[in-house]
């Protein structure tokens, strides 16, 4: 007797939970049909759409706050140049500066700098000077020589003027040619001749210097100090030199300052 009770409340458990599953599904389906008669009466097809809102908010992609730091410094402010020779811009760019143009290396001086620089004609110092003892000095640049645009400059110093170009981003000086090369539609800021020192003294680097050239007036004395030549094209029979042509020998080398 106690066998068949337990046969028949084993068969009752069994029976419960088929019926419990049984309303389960009925219950899923009922909720699948309403989800289609929702779908059927708007007409859409986006199923998420319609079906109840669940929590997402520990999946959804949630964008950093503050966004991270831009840069500042656009392009479109331009780029600077140096006009070597001159006190002022071309008509394509603004003045940032004027100065005197200087070097490290007077002729007869084997160190210091060979670089060109445009110092200010305003120049701020240290309230007491280092103990350097002049060790790396800086002159005046002079011209050691006309230029064929400019026939009033020898043994004047040169001066220069630090130039904006709006709007640009790339300035590119172009030795041998005194126009803008290539189809990228440059724009030209200067042309003249390129300038270094002499060949028998100590090195130093070529410059582009402006072909309507100034000097600075107070300074017509031969000071030998750092020295401007032009720039003349060497060939050579045996290799070595130039390709001639299309250089010539013995003939001032241009140059041009472009910016795009």
């Amino acid at each position: 007797m106690f066998l068949h009770i337990n046969l028949i409340f084993l068969v009752m458990s069994v029976g419960c939970s088929k019926a419990g599953s049984r309303h389960k599904y009925d219950k899923e389906f009922e909720e699948m049909e309403d989800v289609s008669r929702i779908r059927r009466s708007t007409g859409t097809d986006d199923q998420t759409a319609q079906l109840p809102a669940q929590n997402t908010a520990d999946h959804t992609y949630q964008p950093d706050a503050t966004p991270p730091p831009t840069n500042t410094s656009s392009s479109s402010a331009g780029v600077t140049y140096t006009r070597w020779g001159k006190t002022s811009c071309p008509s394509t760019s603004q003045l940032v500066y004027q100065g005197v143009m200087a070097s490290g290396n007077d002729y007869t001086h084997k160190g210091s700098g060979v670089n060109y620089l445009c110092l200010p004609l305003e120049p701020t110092f240290a309230d007491t000077p280092s103990y350097g003892n002049g060790g790396a000095l800086l002159y005046g640049v002079e011209y050691e020589s006309n230029l064929f645009t400019s026939q009033n400059i020898h043994q004047s110093e040169a001066p220069c003027a630090v130039c904006l170009a709006a709007n640009k981003e790339t300035v590119l000086t172009i030795p041998g040619t005194n126009t803008c090369l290539g189809s990228q539609g440059w724009t030209l800021e200067y042309q003249g001749y390129m300038m270094s020192s002499h060949y028998t003294t100590f090195k130093s680097t070529f410059v582009c210097i402006d072909q309507n050239a100034e000097g600075i007036p107070r300074t017509t004395h031969n000071n030998n100090e750092p020295l401007l030549w032009v720039a003349n094209a060497k060939c050579s029979a045996g290799g070595g030199g130039l390709p001639c042509p299309p250089y010539v020998d013995g003939y001032d080398v241009l140059c041009a300052v472009c910016s795009l």
